[in-house]
């Protein structure tokens, strides 16, 4: 069996499409981080004028003291909510480029595996040396890329529970504070 211009095209043709829905995932990702950051640079200078205004307005030092004191504590809100919204942007973003590249790497294995199935049979005597390292290296692979996938899935696991715990620590603190 050999491969044909039609399963040559076919493959390059999924490719192709893999290609462009990552492409567009991350687009749509950028897109929505793009949006946030307008979104709170528009409530930044919104926030900074009412206070701005609010100063301007204190009548003593302790009343701007109080204004300043009651800033505070919705600002690192909206700072740590800023960045659990990007942070689960790109989380998501991460988490379609896997998907998709878990299919890709499935797809592709299945078709050299079927590829190296066809040699063996096909393969003139004495070569059987050869197709069983094709396949060793196949399952090395394999191997391999399970073990990198499931330490990323494993360092991503940690990374949320690190960025949640500093989340509640930077509330907490910011609590204590006011």
């Amino acid at each position: 069996m050999y491969v044909t211009p039609e399963k040559f095209m076919s493959a390059s043709k999924a490719s192709v499409e893999t290609a462009l829905a990552i492409a567009e995932a991350q687009f749509a990702a950028a897109e929505k981080v793009a949006a946030v950051n307008v979104a709170s640079a528009k409530a930044s200078f919104q926030d900074a004028a009412e206070h701005m205004r609010a100063v301007l307005s204190a009548k003593d030092a302790q009343e701007l003291m109080q204004i300043n004191s009651a800033a505070a504590q919705p600002s690192i809100e909206k700072a740590v909510d800023y960045a659990r919204t990007v942070y689960d942007a790109t989380t998501q973003a991460q988490a379609n480029l896997v998907k998709a590249l878990d299919a890709q790497t499935t797809e592709l294995n299945k078709a050299f595996g079927t590829t190296l199935e066809a040699f063996a049979k096909n393969s003139p005597v004495g070569s059987d040396a050869m197709v069983s390292a094709m396949k060793s290296t196949l399952a090395m692979f394999n191997a391999a890329y399970d073990n990198a996938s499931k330490f990323a899935k494993q360092t991503s696991t940690a990374i949320d529970h690190q960025f949640a715990n500093a989340t509640q620590a930077t509330r907490a603190a910011a609590k204590r504070r006011s």
